[in-house]
């Protein structure tokens, strides 16, 4: 599950942190539970963006980057790690753990298949947490939309959320065994579509058919490029919803992986509807 360019790193910069527990949520999702994060409970929020750091396939042994007053420092190639990006879905400062939720493609890229093989004991690196503070603006209602790439992040916020706001939810998967719970104190409404592989996303029209979730909403939208843009486009456009409400964020685009697709996703995100 991918998500967009972090803000700098706290000062320690990357850091390695280390495998003490998998946790199968489906077939297509497993939460991994990490120690070594050395985060401070102020400076997380949650669905706050980090970067994990990945061996190349056939490169078990790799470098972490490091963050110096001038920039970044990147290790050799022969050394350079994998770098994606993800959610932070949960932290616990007591015992300096974070959970990150990761889906398991199909063919497997280098951070889906060590997501798959890893066993307690396995280090990779982290860096972050960065991205927007908030994920989801403040409003007596929201709406939030995305593929099985975006529940670790509509998750958190979801479980964050207090009583008195309503939520609508909805979640693109492939097979109802995808589906799990989402506990939150506010009213939620979640709809659960399935697509098939090689169909379209469901989403945009039934995100339409819906209609805004209230007079008054914020929106979290996220997933594959098409999906999140046709969305993007309904809440701006279409329904007027100001930019400030209204975050949405590519993860992937079918055909690309995220090294491809870095650049494109940052232009489409500045750009306008």
């Amino acid at each position: 599950m991918s998500s967009p360019e972090l803000r700098p790193a706290p000062p320690a910069g990357p850091r390695w942190i280390e495998l003490v527990e998998r946790e199968p949520l489906g077939p297509r999702l497993v939460r991994l539970w990490f120690r070594g994060a050395a985060l401070d409970a102020a400076a997380v929020w949650p669905g706050a963006h980090i970067k994990l750091f990945f061996p190349r396939p056939g490169r078990p042994r790799f470098e972490l980057p490091r963050r110096e007053a001038t920039g970044v420092v990147w290790p050799a190639p022969e050394r350079r790690p994998v770098a994606r990006s993800y959610s932070l879905r949960a932290h616990d400062p007591v015992r300096d753990l974070i959970a990150v939720e990761m889906v398991l493609h199909q063919p497997a890229g280098p951070a889906s298949a060590w997501a798959a093989a890893a066993r307690p004991g396995a280090r990779i690196g982290l860096a972050g947490p960065g991205g927007p503070r908030p994920l989801l603006a403040p409003a007596p209602a929201h709406l939030l939309a995305g593929d099985l790439s975006a529940l670790p992040a509509i998750a958190a916020v979801l479980e964050a959320l207090p009583a008195g706001v309503e939520a609508r939810v909805f979640l693109e998967i492939e097979t109802d065994a995808e589906r799990i719970a989402l506990p939150s104190a506010a009213a939620v409404d979640c709809r659960w579509l399935c697509r098939r592989p090689g169909d379209a996303s469901p989403l945009p029209e039934a995100v339409a058919a819906a209609g805004p979730p209230g007079p008054r909403f914020s929106a979290l939208v996220a997933g594959e490029n098409a999906a999140v843009l046709a969305l993007r486009r309904l809440l701006r456009v279409e329904w007027g919803l100001p930019k400030a409400l209204c975050y949405a964020v590519p993860y992937w685009r079918i055909g690309a992986d995220e090294e491809r697709y870095h650049d494109e996703r940052h232009a489409v995100m500045d750009s306008e509807p």
